[in-house]
């Protein structure tokens, strides 16, 4: 049985240190390898340099900015975005044996929180 995330690198922004450790462990159960998680756009497009990635988790609200710059440049390499308020929103699944966050979810807001 293949894994949600298997063999995709995906880039975790969460300012949350405890947070960003649970969405990073939720990656790697899915046989995916988390980037990060980095606590700020700084961070996040420092460990983008140089990686291949396949998808990227943005916590919408990071102390003291907001990601969508940083949303920018992701979508300028052309990849795929779940923006991030809630974590109990978070879930992965195969599509066709490809990396993909949920295909029609990707880009949208999930949040119970706003």
């Amino acid at each position: 049985m293949q894994m949600a995330l298997h063999g995709c690198s995906i880039l975790v922004v969460e300012d949350d240190p405890l947070i960003g450790l649970s969405i990073a462990e939720m990656i790697r159960r899915e046989r995916g390898t988390p980037v990060g998680p980095a606590a700020n756009s700084k961070e996040a497009l420092s460990a983008m340099e140089g990686r291949k990635l396949h998808g990227a988790v943005l916590d919408i609200a990071l102390k003291g900015e907001t990601v969508f710059k940083l949303a920018d440049a992701i979508r300028d390499r052309h990849i795929p975005i779940v923006f991030l308020r809630d974590i109990s929103s978070l879930r992965f699944r195969a599509v066709s044996g490809t990396c993909r966050f949920w295909r029609n979810h990707a880009h949208q807001v999930k949040s119970s929180r706003f």
